[in-house]
């Protein structure tokens, strides 16, 4: 995070910075859903739905990203406890859409 800068506007900084995803293009919840540690890390989750139709880009910090959709994430090999967490965000999608 920068000086200053909320968690939620360091989420949508880094998406960006990341992906290509630009603020205008997805809505993410006021309130992040939950904080993950794994020294030296810290996660700090939100949930978000994009708003149209765009390319993610891999910035070239993250390389080796990929995207997924939902149905295939509990196929995948990931960190304990994400289950939990897509499971909260998935929750909030009906009242991100409604915005």
């Amino acid at each position: 995070m920068k000086e200053g800068e909320s968690l939620r506007d360091a989420a949508l900084r880094e998406l960006h910075e990341e992906t290509s995803v630009t603020p205008a293009d997805v809505i993410v919840s006021e309130e992040h859903l939950e904080t993950l540690s794994f020294p030296p890390f810290t996660v700090h989750v939100f949930a978000g739905l994009l708003t149209r139709s765009t390319n993610p880009m891999r910035g070239d910090d993250a390389q080796e990203a990929q995207f997924f959709d939902v149905d295939q994430i509990a196929k995948l090999e990931h960190t304990d406890g994400l289950d939990h967490v897509i499971d909260r965000a998935l929750a909030r999608l009906p009242e991100l859409q409604l915005k």
